[in-house]
């Protein structure tokens, strides 16, 4: 289980529909996946770290990049479309104001 610690100001609503969402460590990697929200307590639960990590780790290649290209407003709907496709999760960071 995981608390919610803190929110963007002007973020509002519960945290349902967070299922299947991935949980990311502070580098951006992923420990684990959301399975069940408890609203009342602030709280979402996940599959396990300890569990999760060893099942998918050895899915990405030891030659395969960390990470990926760009995403930029020219090439959104491409990237985006390839990591669907791909049945990939990615976490996307603004890096402009």
């Amino acid at each position: 289980a995981w608390a919610e610690a803190g929110r963007t100001r002007g973020l509002k609503g519960t945290l349902s529909g967070l299922s299947g969402a991935p949980v990311l460590d502070r580098r951006g990697r992923v420990l684990g996946v959301t399975i069940a929200e408890s609203p009342r307590r602030g709280r979402i639960y996940t599959t396990a770290p300890d569990t999760f990590v060893p099942a998918v780790g050895a899915q990405q290649r030891a030659d395969e990049a960390a990470l990926g290209q760009a995403v930029t407003t020219q090439n959104y709907g491409a990237v985006s479309d390839r990591l669907r496709r791909d049945l990939r999760v990615a976490q996307v960071v603004c890096l402009t104001l």
